[in-house]
C-alpha cells in the first residue's frame, strides 16, 4: 500500500506508476519524491483552505458594508425627499450640481395668519411653536393631497407652487381647492387653541425661475415677478378668502370662475391698475362655528 494521504496524489501515482510490489520495494529516490510530493500537496490544500476561509470573511465584510451603504443611501434619499421635490432630489443624487429651471407658467400661493404678532403676545413660546407646527403640518398634508409643491415657510407665512411639473389647467383648479381646504382646516385648528384668527390667501400665475441654492443646507426656491405679485395679493387680501389676479382668474375653468367676485383695483409697483378677484369663505365658516 502506498503511504500517501493526499487522494489526488494517490490517483496520479496509481495512474502513472502502476506497481505490483510494495512501496518499500521502490527505489529510495522514488520513495523520497512521493513523500515530498505528499507533504507539498497537503501544504497546498491547507493554504487553499485558509485562502477560502479568508475570502469568505472578506466577502461577508464586503456584504455588510454594501448593506450599510445601501441603508445610508436610502436614508439620504429619504432626507432629500423631505426637503426637495422628488425629481430635484433625483437630479442631486445623479450628481447634477447647478439646478435652475425656467418655468413658463406656474401658480404661486401665499397664505398668512392674520394678527399673528398679536397672537404671540397672548400665547407662550412653547404654545406658539406647537400651534405653528400643527398648522403647517396640516397644510403639508393638504398640499400633498392636491399634488402641490411646498416651497417654504417664512415666519407665519406658508408658500406653495402648482404647475412646476404639470402645466395643465386642472393644476390651478386644484390649487383653489387646496386653498379652500387650508382655510377651512385653519378655522377648525384655531378652535382647539381657543384663539381668534383668520387665514389670508393670495395667488398669481405666470413665469417663474425655480432652482436649488445652498451648499451645506439645500433650499429649493422660486423667484420672479410672479412670486412678488402673489405675495402682494396675500397682503392686500382679507381673512378667510382667496385673493387672485385677473390674469389668474381668466385661467380658471368656468365652474371655478363662478366662485369669485370682482374686487377692488390695486395699484401695485409690479402691476399698476391691477384688477383682482375674491372668493370668501368667511360666512360659511361663521355658520359652521355657530
Amino acid at each position: 500500500m502506498i503511504p500517501v494521504n493526499n487522494r489526488l496524489l494517490l490517483r496520479l501515482l496509481k495512474k502513472y506508476l502502476p506497481m505490483s510490489e510494495s512501496f518499500n520495494q521502490l527505489p529510495p529516490p522514488i520513495q523520497a519524491f512521493v513523500e515530498a510530493c505528499d507533504i507539498a500537496f497537503n501544504d497546498l490544500m491547507a493554504h487553499r483552505a485558509r485562502a477560502e476561509h479568508s475570502l469568505s470573511l472578506v466577502s461577508s465584510e464586503l456584504l455588510e458594508k454594501n448593506e450599510l451603504i445601501e441603508s445610508n443611501k436610502k436614508s439620504i434619499e429619504t432626507i432629500l425627499l423631505n426637503i426637495l421635490p422628488q425629481d430635484i432630489s433625483n437630479r442631486v443624487l445623479q450628481g447634477e450640481v447647478s439646478i435652475a429651471d425656467a418655468i413658463p407658467e406656474a401658480h404661486v400661493l401665499f397664505a398668512d395668519i392674520v394678527g399673528f404678532t398679536e397672537l404671540t403676545d397672548q400665547m407662550g413660546t412653547q404654545t406658539v411653536v406647537s400651534f405653528l407646527n400643527d398648522v403647517f403640518c396640516l397644510f403639508d398634508d393638504i398640499a400633498l393631497q392636491y399634488n402641490v409643491q411646498k416651497i417654504k415657510t417664512i415666519g407665519d407665512c406658508y408658500m406653495v407652487v402648482s404647475g412646476i411639473h404639470n402645466h395643465c389647467q386642472s393644476q390651478l383648479d386644484q390649487l383653489i381647492d387646496m386653498a379652500q381646504s387650508i382655510i377651512q382646516g385653519f378655522s377648525k385648528k384655531i378652535m382647539s387653541y381657543s384663539i381668534q384668527s383668520k387665514l389670508k390667501v393670495g395667488i398669481h400665475s405666470g413665469p417663474i425661475i425655480a432652482g436649488l441654492i445652498g451648499k451645506t443646507v439645500f433650499n429649493y426656491d422660486v423667484w420672479g415677478n410672479t412670486v412678488n405679485i402673489a405675495s402682494r395679493m396675500e397682503s392686500h387680501g382679507v381673512g378667510n378668502a382667496i385673493h387672485i389676479t385677473e390674469h389668474t382668474y381668466h385661467k380658471l375653468s368656468p365652474p371655478y370662475q363662478t366662485r369669485f367676485k370682482k374686487n377692488k383695483h390695486l395699484n401695485l409697483k409690479e402691476m399698476p391698475n391691477l384688477v383682482s378677484y375674491l372668493c370668501s369663505f368667511d360666512q360659511d365658516i361663521q355658520e359652521q362655528a355657530s
